[in-house]
């Protein structure tokens, strides 16, 4: 029997943990719950300092944005802190016009959140 794919992608980089969505398209309730599953139990493994890369993410809907928004809460309840980055220009717009950005930190790269995370120490 072949494995089910999981809904989210994640590897440490040092102390941080990258994570991001293995569809392009976050849009569906069963795939929220799956992946608020799976975000959860990263939360409670590593708890720290979280980078979500949208990089692969060509549309998203309100249930994408609740995942995102739920993994903040969570993490930030954990006193840790969450950043996302690789936003695609078209979904960086909606995040700012419904002021995800003053929740959230956004930043253009990987490199320039991991630059973030350590300038923080």
């Amino acid at each position: 029997m072949p494995l089910e794919p999981t809904a989210v992608v994640w590897e440490r980089m040092g102390d941080v943990t990258v994570l991001g969505f293995v569809v392009s398209r976050v849009t569906e309730i069963d795939y929220a719950k799956k992946s608020t599953d799976e975000l959860t139990e990263l939360a409670d493994r590593f708890g720290g300092k979280m980078l979500f890369s949208l990089g692969n993410v060509t549309f998203m809907s309100s249930v994408g944005i609740s995942i995102l928004v739920t993994f903040n809460q969570e993490i930030q309840a954990r006193g840790g802190q969450l950043k996302v980055c690789d936003i695609r220009p078209m979904l960086r717009e909606v995040f700012h016009s419904i002021e995800l950005d003053k929740a959230i930190d956004l930043y253009h790269s990987k490199q320039q959140a991991l630059l973030a995370f350590s300038s923080e120490q």
